[in-house]
């Protein structure tokens, strides 16, 4: 299976951010587009915005099995890892699990201070 080549945006670091990244799943995959597609992106810049620093940048593809999504920002050393919690955990994390129920082929990448945090969400 080949990987799907991303196409890119830039985000605004704010709290539009969320929104602007739902709303371009939803251009790229059109109404019939996987609902989970578009509640991970917003999960995981939602995570961008309150755990690292910009640039936000979003990616995307798509092939006729799964949508991939990417969302990279600059990691602040004083943040963790992004990691999978079991359902136990009190403190957080919520929004990982969230991730993991609908992309369970998610992981994270950290390139010098860089950070992307990958989900591969199926189709159908």
């Amino acid at each position: 299976m080949s990987v799907p080549e991303l196409r890119r945006w830039l985000l605004p670091f704010d709290t539009r951010a969320p929104g602007l990244a739902r709303a371009r799943v939803t251009a790229c995959l059109g109404p019939d587009g996987p609902d989970d597609a578009v509640l991970v992106v917003s999960e995981l810049v939602g995570n961008a915005i309150r755990h690292a620093h910009p640039p936000l940048v979003l990616g995307i593809g798509i092939d006729a099995d799964a949508v991939r999504i990417e969302v990279t920002a600059s990691h602040r050393p004083d943040e963790p890892i992004p990691q999978r919690r079991e359902a136990s955990d009190a403190a957080g994390g919520s929004g990982l699990r969230i991730v993991d129920a609908c992309a369970p082929d998610w992981d994270w990448m950290l390139d010098g201070a860089r950070l992307a945090v990958r989900a591969r969400v199926p189709r159908g």
